[in-house]
């Protein structure tokens, strides 16, 4: 199974308690708290066997105490960078991850339909294939970036429908039934091209 997240920030106090669009997140009381149901929640829904691609911002945390909640999580974890990354990229700790890339896209079936996915921390306007229906997944912006349209989707664990866990790839794919597929570069039908 693959599983998909972003921006767990561990360590970092600064979200606890914050609102984003009007709502709460991260409602604990410690960042100790919070590192635990990270972890916990985590372990709740990822097994050794899966694969979990994190769209970055792991920890804010020391060196040692990434490595240690690293060494916590289930699965195998893929890294796509984020702007807050020294613990996890230092050589104790990049290990723990199959490979460190800043962008990643894959091809899967989708009701037999080839779809192409987008990994990035970053949301971004305009992807590749995006015209043909393909998903961007990301992460950086802690869910106040809800764009219009698009099949893009931020994985990050303030989003609400996160439980602050992995999003499973099915509840991915449930998501995005509700997006509506466009373009907004060259490829759009106003142009006549496709």
């Amino acid at each position: 199974m693959k599983y998909f997240t972003a921006d767990t920030h561990f360590g970092h106090k600064l979200p606890i308690n914050k609102t984003i669009m009007g709502k709460q997140v991260r409602p604990f009381e410690t960042v100790e708290e919070m590192n635990e149901a990270l972890i916990s929640n985590w372990n709740k829904v990822v097994s050794s066997k899966d694969e979990v691609y994190h769209l970055g911002d792991v920890s804010l945390c020391n060196v040692s105490k990434t490595k240690e909640i690293l060494d916590r999580l289930n699965g195998k974890i893929y890294l796509i960078s984020g702007n807050h990354e020294h613990s996890a990229l230092d050589k104790k700790c990049i290990d723990r991850f199959e490979w460190v890339k800043p962008y990643h896209k894959f091809d899967v079936d989708i009701e037999e339909v080839k779809t192409r996915i987008c990994l990035m921390h970053f949301p971004i306007a305009c992807w590749d294939k995006m015209h043909y229906g393909a998903i961007h997944l990301h992460g950086h912006s802690h869910y106040s970036y809800l764009p219009p349209f698009g099949k893009i989707m931020d994985v990050g664990v303030d989003n609400p429908l996160s439980n602050y866990s992995p999003f499973s790839f099915d509840q991915i794919v449930t998501f995005m039934k509700s997006r509506t597929t466009i373009a907004v570069d060259h490829h759009s039908s106003a142009t006549g091209r496709a």
